[in-house]
């Protein structure tokens, strides 16, 4: 019984965050990335979306053992890209500033948060 009630509440789900979806191509959307440290000192990066319906988690990454480099922000976050909004490190202001200079990009709009 309760394997059923919780399908049924997985595809609710599922059906607004498509309807979600459909709503980011027309109006745009913005993609927040929040990287963070665990209590068990892992590096995780969790992407969430943003548009006029809402607030969405879209992915974690857990990037334990990557370099926080330039080029490694940049391939991380080409993945994610409409808008992006992240914390005030310069690289990540750096990564961005990268990611302008690549075709199909330079229209993007990057904001930090303080």
């Amino acid at each position: 019984m309760w394997t059923s009630i919780l399908k049924e509440e997985i595809d609710k789900v599922q059906i607004k965050l498509d309807d979600y979806k459909k709503t980011w191509l027309k109006t745009g959307c913005t993609i927040m990335v929040d990287g963070w440290t665990d209590g068990k000192s892992r590096n995780l990066n969790n992407f969430l979306v943003n548009n006029l319906l809402g607030v969405v988690f879209f992915k974690s990454y857990d990037i334990n053992g990557v370099k926080k480099t330039v080029d490694n922000l940049v391939k991380l976050t080409m993945e994610m890209i409409k808008k992006v909004v992240t914390d005030n490190a310069a690289n990540y202001k750096a990564a961005s500033m990268k990611l302008k200079e690549i075709d199909g990009f330079q229209h993007f709009f990057f904001g930090y948060l303080v």
